[in-house]
């Protein structure tokens, strides 16, 4: 990219030199600023006493910049000398709000990534974490699959084992989490602004809640000038992603028939294959149903997923109008969002609003609010809808009168079925039914944060901000009579819950700072202050049962008739916490710059003794571009050196986890107290993490190409984790601080403009992550803890994120019988065309003979070998072509649904894969020999060996969209500062070995599918 960057800058024209300066208002010369030719790609930096040197021509347009500063345009005069004074920016502009105090941007010397609105408006899209997927270096994000649920997010890896790995948000200085979706429900078009804060010295600010990365958002402000109105609103129309193939009916018909042969020839091997077939299979019911024979017969093939789902509809509009003079600001927005799923009866809508707004009462006090309200109501089907068409919708079976309301309630068609109906068949729901199942939820926050500031003197200030979190949820549902799932579970009876869950978090923040430069080259920013925190929860549930009709569903819940199953169930918990926070930012002369940060939680998850920890960091950067000695060049604009080191805590665990509880409960009608098997323990206290991060910032041409690197090395101790006790002690689990894990990892960010014209502008930018962690130190003398299964294992020296299975040999033939015949599988039975594992250790740590539990062995690590994003966009005059990738290369996962289909031998969906299956004529298939209805046979299945883990890597086009801004010389005609038109295609086309849904979000949620979207948008403002 650089030898391309290189050869894309454009040649300098030889002209007259001119000479200037550029100053700020107030403190004098600015060292690094850019001086730019415009409709040019000549430009120069100015040197340390703010002078500047460039081929123009007089009458030609300089445009001249600086970060921080309001860029200014400036006619080159005759005379061919200027002196350019720059004024700095509005604060909002560079400000990030941290623990209650304002401070710029420009001052995080630490691991900071910055998007902002511009560029989270390309992505038509609905929350943050969508729009930064493939923008941020280290940065991982998992969208969520279906409305009703959350984005996740993780920052450099994973650094703890239990005790979560979600970053916390600031919102405006409102330090919060995603409890019941807030943080996924802000309206994208209300934010200014996303930092990612990434290592500890830029965490450091949050001690206790850093560990694990801080999000920061700055919603937006009122803007000086004119008045403004802002209109954004889209439609979109989505469809399923991508779908494994699968077998049709006759596909599945034939294999199953081979199947059977295959079990009652391994039972009769002196028997008549054909006449079996002919006699037995196809003339009685021992492998097919009647309702399958007329499936086959008729010649097609039922595709039940289909008649589940639809054209996906969405449509988003947000109104903004916003003020601002030189003493007040006020900014106003709605939005509102209807969304009509994919799944069929899955619907949300959400509204919300914000109004932030700020006065100067005097010249030296100001106050202000930042307050916003957001209402999501899902309407959501049944997980049956969905998870049955897909795993039990039988291609043989006509799914008409499981439709046809007049039948779909008969008792033939309340369970779906293969090869016969059966007992087996209890939990296997007619899909069509499932949509009498009515579940909904609806999610309240109102968030405020208002603030007094104080500036008795240049550069001193109070500050005071008390912030409210309250945020509710309702969850209902109401199981009808007369549908498979009354009978299977409430005996026929209707069930009926509503569920209410509360949550209001304070925060009240104290700060003084003070900012100044002194003899121009010493600048000190530096604040003390404490915070205090709160936050309670809530629950209450009810349930019930038997109801005199199904109308009122669960508004009628208090007319539950079976008293013994009526259920009443509530909760409360709180937690505080304490803090004081001191930090100093000293900058000389634009070259050295260094933060030094201490701060101290108590926090009420810990016992009186254990509550406080403090948590120091400092950091330090280098600009060398800036120093006397480094040649001044048109080449070179900047060369930062930046390193640091902190210590950050983590405490994301249970409330009380310090102290043995004891819970009422009722039993025979009797009241007692009971633990819920886990012991207390009252030393607990922080996990800690220590994190040194080496990084450097470098940019060339005029900035035209920018890179930036880090390098971390984090180490976790005293990690908090839970673990069993022996029956003996009474309990069943605790949790202690008795893990280390460490981590490390780089972080790569490129961007480039290689073509920059009048009329035409070529934008590059791109980004690349890897971290690799490792189990140090797990309880006692243990090394490994397993968990029966091929995930979730932890071996001291390893992964956290392993997979731990048997070593598949692969396909029995005579070519290999050496490798299989002799060995002893432990009660599997093993022939030609069957799957074989491999002996590779026993007891004494060396291959025995057999094949047992001695012979697992970690496969791979889960997590990607290094991932990251890269967008590209064209633009020429009003029109803009932006293409957004995102990739992953080097991971594993487990595909539940991929290994379902090719397990099937025709009683299930099954992969396409399953055509090259083992027969006498195809030895060399990847897939072994189907076997049913055999006795004394018990052969490896899909999920027993590492055949079959499936590799993540992917290339996605996750973005294309084409956008057209009309001509300023038209809008401001109508008196409009912008109309832009644009179309965008999200999830275009995804490159991948994975055989499951998709390789980036896993199989869904197991109700929902992953989508394909097509957007149709509008954005204008008016003044």
């Amino acid at each position: 990219m650089l030898v391309l960057m290189l050869f894309c800058v454009q040649a300098i024209f030889a002209q007259a030199n001119i000479t200037g300066q550029v100053l700020d208002e107030k403190t004098g010369p600015l060292i690094g600023a850019t001086v730019l030719v415009k409709g040019t790609t000549v430009g120069v930096s100015t040197d340390v006493n703010g002078n500047f040197t460039i081929k123009a021509k007089a009458g030609q347009t300089l445009q001249v910049s600086y970060v921080g500063y309001n860029s200014q345009e400036v006619v080159v005069p005759k005379s061919g000398k200027v002196v350019i004074k720059l004024k700095e920016a509005s604060t909002s502009l560079d400000e990030v709000v941290v623990v209650g105090v304002a401070m710029k941007k420009s001052d995080l010397t630490g691991a900071v990534s910055y998007v902002d609105a511009e560029v989270l408006a390309e992505k038509p899209v609905t929350n943050i974490n969508d729009a930064l997927s493939g923008r941020v270096a280290g940065v991982s994000i998992v969208k969520s699959t279906s409305p009703s649920e959350d984005s996740s997010i993780k920052i450099r890896g994973t650094n703890t084992i239990n005790s979560g790995s979600s970053p916390i948000y600031v919102v405006d200085g409102l330090v919060m989490g995603n409890d019941f979706g807030f943080y996924n429900s802000i309206n994208v078009n209300d934010v200014e602004s996303v930092q990612v804060l990434k290592d500890a010295s830029a965490t450091a600010l949050y001690g206790s809640r850093g560990a694990n990365g801080v999000i920061v958002i700055t919603t937006k402000k009122g803007k000086k000038g004119k008045a403004e109105f802002s209109y954004d609103g889209w439609v979109g129309f989505s469809k399923i992603g991508h779908r494994p193939e699968t077998m049709n009916a006759q596909q599945l018909f034939d294999m199953r028939t081979e199947a059977y042969a295959n079990g009652y020839m391994y039972n009769n091997p002196d028997a008549n294959r054909q006449e079996y077939i002919d006699n037995t299979l196809m003339k009685t019911n021992i492998a097919f149903h009647e309702q399958e024979f007329a499936g086959y017969k008729s010649g097609k093939s039922f595709d039940w997923l289909k008649e589940v789902t639809q054209t996906g509809v969405q449509h988003n509009h947000n109104f903004s109008f916003s003020k601002a003079t030189d003493g007040s600001q006020v900014y106003i927005s709605l939005g509102i969002n209807n969304l009509k799923g994919i799944v069929r009866g899955t619907e949300q809508q959400r509204y919300t609003g914000r109004i932030n707004a700020s006065t100067d009462i005097t010249p030296w006090l100001q106050v202000g609010t930042n307050t916003s309200y957001t209402y999501t109501h899902d309407d959501m089907t049944s997980g049956s809808v969905y998870s049955q068409a897909l795993y039990n919708g039988n291609p043989l079976v006509d799914f008409a009168p499981y439709k046809d309301d007049a039948t779909r309630h008969d008792d033939d068609y309340l369970t779906l079925f293969w090869r016969v109906k059966s007992e087996e068949n209890n939990n296997n729901f007619n899909p069509f039914n499932s949509y009498e199942v009515k579940t909904d939820r609806s999610r309240y926050h109102l968030t405020s944060s208002s603030y007094l500031n104080i500036n008795p003197m240049k550069g001193l200030n109070f500050r005071s901000t008390f912030a409210i979190n309250h945020g509710e949820q309702s969850w209902n549902q109401f199981i009808p009579t007369g549908i498979q799932e009354s009978y299977r579970h409430y005996s026929g009876e209707a069930f009926a819950t509503q569920q209410h869950f509360g949550e209001t978090q304070w925060q009240w923040d104290n700060t003084i700072s003070y900012d100044n430069i002194f003899n121009d080259v010493h600048r000190v920013n530096a604040f003390v202050g404490t915070s205090a925190s709160r936050k309670t929860s809530n629950y209450l549930k009810g349930e019930g049962r038997k109801f005199a009709s199904d109308d009122l569903g669960y508004d009628g819940l208090f007319g539950a008739a079976d008293a013994e199953n009526r259920h009443i169930y509530n909760g409360r918990s709180a937690e505080s916490l304490m803090s004081y926070v001191a930090r100093a930012n000293y900058t000389y002369a634009s070259r050295y710059y260094l933060t030094v940060t201490g701060r101290w939680d108590g926090s009420s998850k810990f016992a009186a003794g254990h509550r406080w920890g403090f948590f120091p960091s400092f950091s330090l950067a280098w600009d060398i571009t800036n120093e006397q000695f480094f040649p001044k060049s048109q080449y070179i604009n900047q060369l930062k050196l930046r390193g640091g080191y902190g210590v950050v805590g983590n405490q994301a665990i249970g409330d009380f986890m310090y102290a043995t509880l004891y819970t009422p409960s009722v039993s025979n009608g009797e009241a007692s107290y009971g633990t819920d098997g886990r012991r207390g323990t009252p030393d607990i206290s922080w996990e800690k993490q220590k994190q040194t991060n080496i990084g450097i910032d470098m940019s060339f041409f005029q900035r035209r190409l920018s890179a930036s690197l880090d390098v971390f090395f984090i180490n976790n101790s005293n990690l908090l984790m839970s673990h069993n006790l022996p029956t003996t002690s009474g309990y069943t689990y605790t949790v202690e601080n008795i893990g280390e894990l460490s981590n490390k990892g780089f972080e790569l960010t490129l961007s480039a403009v290689p073509v920059q014209t009048k009329d035409f502008t070529w934008n590059i930018s791109a980004n690349l992550g890897l971290d690799r962690n490792e189990v140090k130190k797990l309880y006692g003398n243990v090394e490994r803890i397993l968990s029966g299964g091929r995930t979730g294992n932890i071996f001291i020296g390893e992964s956290l994120n392993n997979l731990y299975c048997l070593q598949a040999g692969g396909i029995a033939n005579e070519n290999n019988r050496t490798e299989w015949e002799s060995l002893d599988f432990n009660g599997r039975t093993i022939g030609l065309g069957d799957l074989f594992a491999r002996d590779i250790s026993g007891p004494d740590d060396k291959p025995d003979g057999v094949v047992d539990q001695y012979d697992r062995a970690i496969y791979s690590d889960m997590d990607p070998k290094f991932y990251g994003g890269f967008s590209t966009d064209f633009s020429w005059k009003g029109l803009t072509l932006n293409a957004i990738f995102n990739y992953s290369v080097g991971g594993h996962a487990l595909s539940g649904y991929y290994e379902s289909l090719i397990s099937s031998f025709g009683q299930s969906n099954a992969s396409t894969d399953l055509l090259d299956r083992w027969t006498p004529e195809n030895t060399a298939a990847y897939f072994p020999r189907r076997m049913a209805n055999v006795s004394g046979y018990s052969a490896y299945g899909a999920g027993e060996t590492d055949r079959y883990v499936q590799s993540t890597s992917f290339l996605r086009l996750s973005n294309l969209t084409l956008s057209y801004n009309l001509p300023k010389s038209l809008t401001q005609k109508w008196h409009m500062n912008n109309l832009r038109v644009y179309f965008t295609a999200s999830n275009v086309f995804t490159l991948t070995g994975y055989k499951g849904f998709d390789p980036e979000y896993g199989d869904g949620s197991g109700y929902y599918p992953t989508e394909r979207s097509y957007t149709i948008g509008l954005s204008l403002s008016i003044f």
